[in-house]
């Protein structure tokens, strides 16, 4: 899920540089209560990085010995997480306007030419690092439901494919799953009710579920994709939702007639091997679960995604 307290977290800066100088004259005098830093030296570890957490700023000192720092700042702009948005350092001991301009073409918002004032630097960085932060509130907001604090249509979408790349690198298992309240016992809800409920049920999702998962409204139901989750753990999760949601009865109104949930889930074991995409997976784990709600034994069901054969 979005961080719900992005003001009070700290800035983040990740610093690339072989040597180490730079990076201890930095450290030496950033606010510990305002930054967090790391440092690494080449430029495959910068790439690296960034595909677990997006800095603020990022500084590239142009010693890098698997990489120029031109080249990485390329590398970095093409990068779908990166984008054109995440501010870009460089930082070189060559004045000549020749250079300046190519690192501004290449995707840079600052060419800093040493040796540096780290005081003067420490104002233009948090000047970047809180734009940054701007932009990356503004993103996340366009991209949550405001009734439920749950990804949007668009939300779930990108998201979709973060998580698809990372457990296509890893060959994770990932499940996804739908949820809809259950009626009380003999009770019947109409799809006018229950989509009454689902912003409540959204909002009680959110509270529960673990950090990891990604959760959306869809429509008339609660989504989720749950990386490094197989076929039982998918099962596992959502009774463990229903425990945590219902272990009282809910103050809602909206819930009242609610004492539980349905759900439909679709997985596969190895996700670089899905014969489905993320979007396919929520399609038939919302169909499986428009199956249990019309009256299928049970209340949660899933299937088994087939895979392709290994290389």
């Amino acid at each position: 899920m979005v961080e719900t307290n992005d003001q009070a977290r700290p800035l983040r800066l990740l610093i690339a540089e072989r040597r180490g100088w730079m990076a201890r004259t930095l450290l030496s005098v950033l606010d510990a209560t305002h930054w967090t830093s790391s440092h690494v030296r080449t430029g495959a570890e910068v790439v690296d990085q960034l595909r677990r957490a997006i800095p603020d700023v990022v500084m590239i000192h142009d010693d890098l010995g698997d990489y120029s720092a031109l080249d990485l700042c390329v590398r970095l702009r093409s990068e779908g997480r990166i984008g054109l948005t995440t501010p870009i350092v460089v930082v070189s001991t060559d004045p000549t306007r020749t250079r300046r301009i190519a690192a501004y073409r290449a995707g840079a918002w600052e060419y800093v030419v040493l040796p540096l004032d780290p005081e003067v630097l420490l104002i233009r960085l948090e000047t970047f690092a809180r734009a940054h932060r701007a932009v990356e509130q503004l993103s996340e907001s366009a991209l949550l439901d405001p009734e439920t604090g749950l990804y949007n249509t668009a939300g779930m979408a990108r998201r979709s494919e973060e998580v698809a790349s990372d457990a296509r690198r890893r060959h994770d298992a990932l499940s996804c799953v739908a949820l809809v309240p259950k009626p009380a016992a003999n009770g019947s809800t109409s799809r006018a009710t229950r989509d009454a409920m689902v912003p409540e049920f959204g909002r009680l999702i959110r509270r529960s579920a673990r950090i990891s998962d990604v959760m959306g409204r869809g429509d008339g139901s609660v989504v989720i994709i749950a990386p490094a989750t197989p076929l039982g753990g998918a099962e596992r999760l959502v009774q463990r939702l229903q425990g945590a949601i219902w272990s009282d009865a809910p103050s809602s109104v909206t819930l009242a007639g609610a004492v539980g949930m349905k759900a439909g889930f679709c997985s596969a074991m190895d996700f670089s091997r899905s014969t489905l995409t993320i979007p396919e997976m929520l399609g038939r784990a919302i169909q499986i679960l428009e199956t249990v709600d019309s009256g299928r034994t049970g209340e949660i069901h899933g299937e088994s995604v087939p895979l392709t054969s290994p290389n």
